[in-house]
């Protein structure tokens, strides 16, 4: 579970690293401050075993961001 950010700002980018491990299809929850493009509470990450996904977020507001995702980063 990624939990929602503490003392967030408005204009903030915040940037995740997440990589599956061996076993690969692991399922990340986020916090409710999250959303996807076009207000989706949903990112599906990349389910191979040691992939690297980036996932980037933008605040519009001290409570909410938007999130993209680029899947299967080569390292």
């Amino acid at each position: 579970t990624l939990a929602n950010p503490t003392n967030l700002i408005a204009g903030q980018t915040l940037n995740f690293w997440i990589t599956q491990d061996l076993t690969g299809s692991r399922v990340m929850t986020l916090g409710t401050q999250y959303q996807a493009g076009g207000g989706s509470s949903t990112i599906v990450l990349s389910t191979a075993a040691s992939k690297k996904d980036l996932m980037t977020c933008v605040s519009d507001t001290t409570t909410s961001m938007t999130c993209a995702l680029t899947k299967a980063v080569a390292n």
